[in-house]
């Protein structure tokens, strides 16, 4: 390893796949076809791998090998991951929030798989309704509490919305959030209701507080709260595996006069789905090459 290397889960997951196919040529412990590469280590604090704001989201824990998009090419679409056993059959389960009158990954996610669509968006003045075979608009946006916010908007945490529609012990197959900002105050009431663990993808567009919602230069706290967020969606199971910042939140930083973006799209698989070989195997790999990595380092 060069001197000055960030220690991060893109790393491990480079130096993990080295160690599989060295395994697997010698021994062919990893014949059934090991699919995902994962690091079940939280960031650490260290002289070496200390993150930055930046750093905090530009990296993967883990990959997946069939990546697919749907709706909008650019702005509006999402990837998903197609692999098993996240792969999408007839009857999955999916819950969007935030539409702005775009349901081109709501239709296509309904068409292309045959999923049961929860649409949300307490902005459209448009009233419950039944937008397209299997798409269920709900005018009632995602909040930390149970209430009518400053907006006018109704607005319930996960676990009522769940709960209202029987799924609170129903596999989720995919929750897209897309709420300019709100992303951090519901993150850390789903993770006191616990509702997360039936989840199996979780992609949603992160925003700093220079969106455009918000309008205001990020702190240093900010990042420290951010980070604790997503700390806490890691010890729910949720591994992250694909990112691309959107090229429409640029801003030229107050701090760097750098050019920066307050909006990153962030894809999450909860690990918990894994089979326990799959798990056990890979989460032992790694364990052992953080140790190593360690003794070297230091």
């Amino acid at each position: 390893m060069e001197k000055g290397t960030t220690i991060n889960g893109a790393y491990y997951a480079k130096l993990l796949e080295k160690v599989c196919v060295a395994i697997e040529k010698r021994r062919g412990l990893l014949a059934g076809g090991q699919r995902f590469q994962q690091d079940n280590l939280f960031l650490h604090n260290s002289h070496i791998a200390v993150p930055s704001g930046r750093k905090l989201v530009a990296s993967t824990h883990m990959s997946c090998g069939e990546l697919q998009r749907l709706g909008n090419l650019g702005d509006g679409g999402w990837d998903i991951c197609s692999a098993e056993p996240y792969a999408l059959k007839p009857g999955c389960i999916v819950y969007s929030f935030g539409i702005n009158f775009d349901f081109s990954f709501d239709d296509s996610i309904a068409t292309n798989f045959g999923c049961e669509v929860r649409s949300f968006d307490p902005s459209m003045n448009t009233g419950d309704h039944v937008h397209s075979k299997q798409v269920y608009f709900y005018q009632l946006g995602l909040g930390p509490t149970n209430t009518v916010n400053t907006e006018g908007w109704r607005v319930q945490t996960l676990g009522s919305i769940m709960k209202k529609l029987h799924h609170l012990k129903t596999p989720i197959d995919v929750i897209k959030m897309d709420i300019e900002h709100n992303e951090w105050d519901c993150f850390r009431t789903m993770i006191k209701e616990g509702v997360l663990r039936n989840v199996k993808q979780l992609i949603f567009e992160m925003h700093t507080p220079e969106v455009y919602t918000v309008r205001r230069p990020s702190t240093k706290d900010d990042f420290i709260r951010m980070a604790a967020i997503l700390r806490g969606l890691e010890e729910q199971g949720f591994r992250r595996y694909h990112f691309h910042y959107n090229s429409f939140g640029m801003y030229t930083s107050s701090r760097s006069g750098k050019s920066r973006t307050c909006c990153y799209e962030l894809y999450y698989l909860n690990i918990n789905f894994l089979s326990s070989c799959q798990s056990s195997v890979v989460l032992n790999l790694m364990k052992l090459v953080w140790l190593i990595e360690l003794a070297f380092t230091y």
